[in-house]
């Protein structure tokens, strides 16, 4: 586990430890600068198809440096700290199948107007997920049996 603590207990010093860890990105874990909602959509049902996971908005990553390392944080940048979350959790509610359950933790960066949000995802225990919305399930439904029977 990334966190030894419920996700409503991570504070930015949780986060400032993994930018000074240099804690890369792994099939647990995600860093992203902004949000966008399409790829919100397929991180969520990606870690629900996986082992679950945490995925990190508000965060710069470094980018692959040198042959295996994977991306870690680089800067605490933050998102702005008015983003309607809820919109967001309706939006996976709506879109994601069979039905997923996240959790949320906003964490104000101090002396500025962002915040850093972490969405935390379960393991789907009703695999395979899909995003209602988009024709991509398809595909991701294909991989899972093949996955599943290979």
């Amino acid at each position: 586990m990334i966190f030894n603590k419920p996700i409503t207990e991570i504070e930015l010093s949780d986060i400032n430890e993994l930018k000074e860890k240099e804690i890369e990105e792994s099939e647990v874990l995600d860093y992203k600068n902004e949000i966008d909602e399409n790829n919100v959509l397929k991180e969520v049902v990606a870690f629900s198809n996986g082992q679950g996971g945490y995925l990190i908005y508000g965060i710069k990553e470094s980018g692959r440096k040198g042959n295996n390392r994977a991306s870690y944080p680089e800067e605490i940048n933050g998102i702005d700290k008015s983003f309607n979350c809820e919109r967001l959790e309706h939006l996976i509610i709506g879109n994601i199948m069979p039905r997923v359950s996240v959790q949320f933790q906003k964490i104000l960066i101090p002396a500025s107007d962002k915040m850093i949000l972490i969405i935390y995802v379960p393991e789907g225990q009703n695999k395979p997920y899909y995003n209602n919305g988009s024709c991509t399930w398809v595909i991701d439904l294909f991989l899972y049996i093949l996955k599943f029977y290979c």
